[in-house]
């Protein structure tokens, strides 16, 4: 959801894990959060897709974020990613395609990962709001 998302944000800024954040979206929700990060002297970079709104793009160049376009691949299938922002630990990215889109299904159990995430101290508890989410970003 997005309030956990946006409260993850803020968590790994404010401790120093990150200093800056890459936010998929297909609207203007996270023009808040943007805000707010590049209040706080951090870097957002809102990725969105070419052919989307230009009202999104404006909403988040408005706030501070730097605009990074992405193409959709022709074919696929609908509400799934052919794309993956890839972040290195220097802060560079690269936005590459997913070559196996069935690799992206996952019948891994969200817990799983999340002790995985735990034990990396990425999270610091199981019930993290973003637990349930976590099989969808994290391939195991």
């Amino acid at each position: 959801n997005d309030i956990a998302i946006s409260a993850e944000a803020a968590r790994l800024v404010s401790t120093g894990v990150v200093d800056s954040v890459e936010l998929m979206a297909a609207d203007t929700d996270f023009a808040y959060l943007a805000a707010r990060l590049n209040a706080w002297g951090h870097k957002c970079f809102a990725v969105l897709l070419e052919g989307g709104t230009v009202y999104a793009a404006q909403a988040f160049k408005q706030v501070g974020a730097e605009v990074l376009w992405i193409t959709k691949d022709g074919g696929g299938m609908a509400n799934r990613s052919s794309k993956q922002v890839v972040l290195q630990l220097n802060g560079d990215h690269t936005v590459e395609p997913i070559a196996d889109l069935d690799a992206l299904v996952s019948s891994v159990d969200a817990t799983v990962v999340a002790q995985k995430l735990q034990g990396l101290k990425y999270i610091s508890t199981l019930d993290d709001p973003l637990t349930p989410a976590l099989p969808t970003f994290f391939r195991v």
